[in-house]
């Protein structure tokens, strides 16, 4: 099986605040997106048992809006006191006021789904399109600023606007990603796969799915397959089970769950029993 001793990606929710409401979403399923926070010292129990892993990223957010996490500067702290790994934020980058938060990360993704203001109201839920444009326009012209990256999520609703988004944002480096477990958005796969970034083309990765070398811790410590996977028994890293063990629960029982769970999965590679 293609096992990784470490994984290439640590992503750890802190909270799941978050100011709009995207129809893609795979979170915002309910009412009580705001009201659950990681406590500090979970955090820092996660990163204490990072030293020395040599990661490709660390997300310290994942349910909600990075721009929300007023603690942020303390979280890097932590991280910073455990692993030098780069840091990536993930935001749709609509609350000005917070952009100071951004400068703590070495590279920021803005998700804007939409070019223009009435599919990016229809997407995200909120008008809120200048915003993001602002916020973007400001980081820019910070000395030495973050690697910034825009990111579109490709539905039904908003693919037609695909190729003005890519005018519009062509300075930056692009992630452009099918839409997770929304059956009545989705494209068809000819197209996902025509349009979307080779990172996830699960036929362009040497994975068997483009989330295999990804450890995704979630808000209640419960370690995930990935974020449109079903909760595992791969162990709670916030209570009694170490880090790197639940990382190899993972590796283990990651051939079932590829075989089960995960058989219409778009991200699964159709070689995928050949790549573990």
């Amino acid at each position: 099986m293609r096992r990784f001793n470490t994984p290439n990606f640590l992503v750890m929710d802190t909270s799941e605040a978050c100011n709009e409401s995207c129809i893609y979403c795979w979170r915002h399923h309910n009412n009580d997106v705001g009201k659950v926070t990681v406590p500090l010292e979970y955090i820092e129990h996660v990163m204490s048992q990072t030293v020395g892993w040599k990661l490709k990223s660390i997300n310290p957010y994942n349910s909600g809006d990075t721009m929300l996490e007023t603690r942020m500067p303390e979280i890097i702290k932590i991280i910073r006191k455990y692993n030098d790994s780069p840091i990536v934020f993930f935001t749709n980058g609509t609350i000005y006021a917070n952009r100071k938060l951004l400068l703590g990360a070495d590279e920021v993704h803005f998700t804007i789904s939409a070019a223009t203001r009435e599919t990016y109201t229809l997407m995200h839920g909120r008008d809120l399109y200048g915003e993001v444009v602002r916020t973007i326009g400001w980081l820019e012209d910070q000395p030495n600023h973050p690697k910034i990256v825009t990111t579109f999520i490709m539905t039904r609703k908003n693919i037609h606007e695909l190729p003005q988004w890519r005018e519009q944002w062509m300075r930056f480096e692009h992630s452009i990603s099918p839409v997770v477990n929304k059956p009545d958005l989705k494209l068809s796969i000819e197209t996902e796969l025509a349009n979307c970034t080779p990172l996830f083309d699960p036929e362009k990765v040497d994975l068997p799915c483009v989330f295999w070398d990804v450890l995704l811790i979630l808000l209640n410590g419960e370690v995930q397959m990935c974020c449109g996977g079903e909760p595992s028994l791969f162990g709670n890293v916030h209570r009694d089970v170490p880090l790197l063990t639940a990382w190899r629960n993972r590796c283990s029982y990651g051939e079932k769950i590829l075989a089960t769970q995960c058989s219409h999965c778009q991200f699964r590679s159709r070689e995928w029993m050949k790549k573990l």
